[in-house]
């Protein structure tokens, strides 16, 4: 039974995933709802530990609404719960993922310029982070510095996988794009955001329509 309702929170956790990714952002609450159960009932654990995959889904679907305290909260009582070979760098890069969305840019670049994550994807996810926080702070020579680095890191590193590839290698494109993008340029933005809409493979999608909304 225990397995069975798993799947079914599984099935529709899935779903409401899928509505998010079509734009149909409320369903981000209903996702949130059933994460909750999850922690309440103690469903989503495995000998007490969360696979490192949920936990970062949980911290993105806490982050999305703006639910700071939740997942400051969340990390706090978690950090020792993490099913991973690297539980330390989930819970270092999550917890930078917070700080980011406190505006609190130095200990982002704290944790994250220690660069010592040995594992690839969370090397390329705390590549992405720095872009963010480098756009947020119109560090412009170091945003192309570190974007032509995430490049270089994409095409050279073979034990990246091939969707994880295609995801960053979008990423890097609508990114640049975004660079190039004048506020007020309602055209091109409206343009951009229905091919970020239109494509399936592509990481950090919710903060490129943002910052493109944001241009408006």
């Amino acid at each position: 039974p225990h397995y069975e309702i798993r799947q079914l929170y599984a099935y529709a956790k899935n779903y409401c995933i899928i509505k998010t990714k079509q734009g149909l952002y409320d369903y981000n609450h209903r996702l949130f709802d059933l994460i909750n159960q999850e922690l309440e009932q103690a469903i989503i654990y495995t000998d007490g530990k969360i696979l490192d995959a949920n936990f970062r889904e949980i911290v993105s679907v806490g982050l999305r609404l703006k639910k700071l305290d939740w997942v400051a909260n969340f990390l706090e009582t978690h950090q020792n719960k993490i099913f991973s070979s690297h539980p330390t760098e989930v819970f270092q890069y999550n917890k930078a993922r917070l700080a980011y969305h406190h505006q609190d840019y130095e200990t982002v670049l704290t944790l994250m310029r220690e660069d010592d994550f040995k594992d690839v994807y969370h090397k390329l996810l705390s590549k992405v982070l720095l872009l963010k926080v480098f756009y947020d702070t119109d560090e412009l020579d170091l945003l192309d510095t570190n974007l032509n680095t995430l490049k270089i890191f994409l095409y050279r590193n073979k034990l990246i996988s091939e969707s994880h590839q295609i995801q960053f290698k979008n990423f890097c494109n609508f990114f640049a794009q975004l660079q190039n993008t004048l506020p007020k340029d309602q055209k091109r933005i409206v343009k951009l955001l229905a091919k970020i809409q239109e494509t399936k493979e592509l990481v950090e999608r919710n903060w490129l329509v943002e910052k493109l909304e944001g241009l408006k």
